[in-house]
C-alpha cells in the first residue's frame, strides 16, 4: 500500500490493479481503495484525477496524439478543481466501491474530456467543410461540372481559364464571374489553366484549402481517396491557405501564406490541420540548360553540375563549396529525371542527398585534388 504514495495521476493509469478497481470493481477492491484513501487522505486528488482520465479515456474508444492527451488531462484537471471548490463535499466522501456521489462526478469530467478531444481533433467546426457545404453558403447562382466518366474532361471558364476535370470530380462557379474574384469550388481533383487578370484573382476552395492566383497552371486534388489535400504548381505562382486562415484579415493572412512556384507543392495534413511546402515528386525541366545541353558533362565542375540543376528545375541545392571543389563529374544524365541524376551525380563523388522541404541537401567528404 505504501508504494502508491509516491505515485502520479500518470502512475495509477498503468497500474493493473488500480485499473481493475476503476473498470471493473468488486468489493475486494473497493475495500482496498477506502482504506488507502482513509489512511492516507492526501493522495484524494492523484486518485481522482487518474480514475476521471482512465475513464474519459476508456470511453473515447481510441487513443489521442500525445498533444491531444495533454490537452484533455489538463481540461479534466481544471474541470475536477472546479467541482472541489463548488462542492467540496463530495470529495470528503470516503470511496465506498463505486459511490453515486463517484459515478456523477466521473461521468460530467469523462464526457468534458470527451467532447474536448472530439472539438480538438476536428477543429471548431465539428467537421471540415465539404464541397456541398461551400457550395450551398454562396448567395449567387453557380454552375456546375461533373464528371462521371473514367476519363479527364475539359471544363471551360466564363473568362477563357480551363479546367480539366478528373473522373468522379465536380466543379462550381459563377457563370459570369462579375464580383472581384473569381472563384470556384472543386471536389475531387483538376488541373487548372488559368487566364491572367491582375485585377481578379482567382480562388479555387477545396475543402480546407484555399487557392490564390493571378495567372498559372496547377493541380489541386481534393479526392477522398488522396492522403490529405495537395496543391501542385506546374508554372507560375500561387499562394494557398487553410480555410481559417484565408478567413483571416489581410495582414494576418500575409504573414502565414505558403507561396508556391514551378515544381513546388503544398499539402494539407487534416489530422495536424496545417500546410507542408515541398518539392514535387518528378519536378519538370523548367529551361533547357544552354552550358551543357542535353545534361552532358565531361569533367564540369560540381559547382558548375548543380548550378545547372537548380537553373533547370527552378530548385535550390544546398552544399558546402569549398568540400566540393575538386569534384568533377563526366555523364550523359539526359532524360533521367531530377533525382535519378541527383543519384547518379552524388555516388560519382561519394556523397549523400535529401530533401528538407524545398532544398535539397548535399552531403559528403569531398575529393581528392587530381
Amino acid at each position: 500500500m505504501t508504494a502508491y504514495l509516491h505515485y502520479t495521476p500518470e502512475d495509477f493509469i498503468q497500474d493493473d490493479h488500480f485499473r481493475r478497481w476503476v473498470l471493473s470493481p468488486d468489493d475486494e477492491m473497493g475495500q482496498f481503495w477506502t482504506n488507502f484513501l482513509t489512511i492516507y487522505p492526501d493522495k484524494k486528488t492523484d486518485v481522482t484525477r487518474a480514475r476521471a482520465l482512465l475513464l474519459a479515456m476508456e470511453s473515447l474508444g481510441e487513443s489521442p496524439s500525445f498533444e491531444q492527451g495533454q490537452r484533455m488531462k489538463a481540461t479534466i484537471f481544471d474541470q475536477i478543481e472546479q467541482t472541489e471548490l463548488a462542492s467540496p463535499s463530495v470529495f470528503k466522501t470516503v470511496y465506498r466501491n463505486v459511490s453515486t456521489h463517484w459515478l456523477s462526478i466521473a461521468a460530467t469530467i469523462a464526457l468534458v474530456g470527451m467532447v474536448w478531444w472530439y472539438m480538438a481533433s476536428r477543429g471548431s467546426n465539428n467537421l471540415p467543410p465539404t464541397y456541398e457545404k461551400q457550395v450551398a453558403q454562396v448567395s449567387v447562382p453557380l454552375v456546375e461540372k461533373a464528371n462521371p466518366t473514367r476519363t479527364p474532361q475539359r471544363v471551360q471558364l466564363p473568362d477563357g481559364s480551363s479546367v480539366l476535370l478528373s473522373p468522379n470530380s465536380k466543379l462550381s462557379y459563377e457563370k459570369d464571374f462579375t464580383g472581384q474574384q473569381r472563384k470556384v469550388y472543386l471536389s475531387g481533383q483538376g488541373y487548372f489553366e488559368v487566364v491572367k487578370n491582375d485585377s481578379k484573382p482567382f480562388l479555387v476552395f477545396a475543402n480546407n484549402v484555399v487557392t490564390q492566383v493571378v495567372g498559372t497552371r496547377f493541380t489541386v486534388n481534393s479526392a477522398q481517396s488522396a492522403i490529405g489535400i495537395s496543391v501542385i504548381v506546374k508554372s507560375g505562382k500561387v499562394k494557398v491557405f487553410t480555410l481559417e486562415q484565408y478567413q483571416k484579415p489581410e495582414t494576418q493572412k500575409a504573414a502565414e501564406t505558403i507561396v508556391l512556384t514551378a515544381n513546388q507543392q503544398a499539402t494539407y495534413d487534416p489530422a495536424q490541420e496545417q500546410l507542408t511546402k515541398s518539392i514535387v515528386a518528378k519536378p519538370d525541366i523548367l529551361h533547357k540548360p544552354e552550358k551543357f545541353p542535353g545534361f552532358n558533362f565531361h569533367s564540369a565542375a560540381i559547382n558548375d553540375v548543380f548550378s545547372t540543376l537548380e537553373q533547370s528545375y527552378g530548385v535550390t541545392i544546398v552544399y558546402n563549396k569549398q568540400t566540393v571543389e575538386n569534384c568533377n563529374l563526366t555523364a550523359q544524365l539526359g532524360d533521367e529525371p531530377l533525382f535519378k541524376k541527383l543519384d547518379i551525380i552524388c555516388r560519382t563523388i561519394d556523397a549523400t542527398y535529401e530533401v528538407w522541404g524545398t532544398k535539397i541537401v548535399v552531403t559528403g567528404k569531398g575529393c581528392s585534388p587530381e
